[in-house]
């Protein structure tokens, strides 16, 4: 009585869920395709510009950041580091067998990938800074560009902790054959690096000025 229901749900895991996870190395792909389009894009050209006229540096130097870029270059490295290690979601079956997923994975929609992407563009503009590459002219200061970027990875990576790893539209199915999702310790260690980013921004913020003035 047990086993057929289990054999529905592997085979309409499989067919729901379990396959587009399967695809990790393709999403991660997708990944590299957009930061190369970004760089190859509108900005990345004036990027470029600007450190030829400007003469930058080719060398790494993290003195060249305040504190708090430090603490974004920090954390938005290890959230992306740790995005593709498997521990952010674990399906288990009956306490039988379980098997965990990072957070490219097919466990997770849009919102916790779209965490993921802000804190590889708070990566990519605290990496430039160190780099010394001159930056264009941005519409907002640096400190609270930053301060956004991590908020809205911090909100993203909380809807996925209230929302859950993706059950496929299989919850009633996977509760009557005694299958668990549940969220890993990676999302809310992701949580926390995000506030990390947001938090390090505003300390920028303050080194720029801007807090002082955006309080008169």
């Amino acid at each position: 009585h047990v086993r057929a229901p289990a054999r529905r749900l592997i085979r309409a895991l499989n067919t729901e869920l379990f396959a587009p996870t399967h695809a990790i190395r393709d999403s991660s792909r997708t990944v590299r395709k957009s930061t190369q389009f970004w760089f190859r894009g509108r900005l990345s050209r004036r990027v470029i510009k600007a450190a030829a006229d400007g003469g930058g540096d080719d060398s790494v130097d993290l003195n060249r950041l305040s504190s708090g870029e430090k603490i974004v270059l920090g954390a938005s490295a290890l959230l992306v580091v740790l995005s593709f290690v498997p521990m952010w979601a674990t399906y288990s079956f009956a306490g039988l067998a379980s098997e965990s997923f990072g957070a490219w994975s097919g466990a997770f929609g849009f919102f916790v990938k779209l965490a993921l992407i802000l804190a590889i563009l708070a990566l990519v503009v605290t990496g430039l800074r160190a780099a010394g590459t001159q930056l264009p002219d941005l519409p907002v200061s640096l400190g609270l560009l930053y301060v956004g970027l991590g908020g809205l990875a911090t909100l993203g990576l909380l809807i996925g902790v209230l929302t859950g790893p993706n059950d496929g539209g299989l919850s009633a199915l996977a509760a009557a054959a005694g299958l668990d999702i549940s969220r890993g310790i990676l999302l809310f260690v992701g949580v926390i690096l995000a506030a990390a980013i947001a938090y390090g921004g505003y300390m920028h913020m303050q080194a720029e000025g801007t807090a002082s003035a955006t309080g008169e």
